[in-house]
């Protein structure tokens, strides 16, 4: 893993000592004696870089949509749009499979319990990411490799999936 300039490595294990508590504890799992053991440091550390166990907690979230973002600008953009949204499949997958106690608390499956965020904040927290996958599939539709119609809420009028109950015997 990179250090970004402005991060210290004490920083950064805290967060990640905070995710994987947070992904196998749960919040009740998460204190600062804990994540200070885990990270071998003590709580005033963890104090000294966050100031409170929510400002911790958002940081975990964000530090995974950082990576993440990392990860999507790593992705050449190349003349084949289809091409390049693989390439932001693949690199969503790959870093989720490098940060897999980020991704539990980013995506909502490691409950948070009272670290939570609200209203707006929940709702623009990581989404710059979804701006990648957003501009790529725009590049495929104004290519034509993509259809700009939305996909038909109704099921198909033959073939396995469809709803037709005559038989074709």
């Amino acid at each position: 893993m990179t250090v970004r300039r402005n991060e210290s490595p004490m920083r950064l294990r805290l967060l990640e000592s905070a995710a994987r508590l947070l992904a196998a504890e749960g919040p009740s799992g998460l204190s600062t004696r804990k994540v200070a053991a885990e990270a071998g440091t003590s709580t005033m550390a963890l104090y000294s870089q966050f100031g409170s166990m929510p400002d911790l907690v958002k940081a975990v979230v964000d530090e995974g949509f950082v990576r993440l973002e990392q990860a999507f600008a790593q992705v050449p953009q190349t003349d084949d749009p289809i091409a390049d949204l693989g390439g932001i499949f693949d690199a969503y997958i790959t870093n989720a499979r490098k940060n897999p106690e980020l991704y539990v608390v980013m995506f909502g499956s490691a409950s948070l319990g009272g670290y939570r965020g609200t209203g707006e904040e929940i709702l623009h927290t990581g989404r710059y990411t979804f701006d990648y996958i957003v501009n790529a599939a725009e590049r495929a539709i104004e290519a034509g490799r993509l259809d700009k119609k939305p996909p038909s809420p109704s099921p198909p009028k033959s073939g396995p999936l469809s709803t037709d109950t005559q038989s074709s015997n």
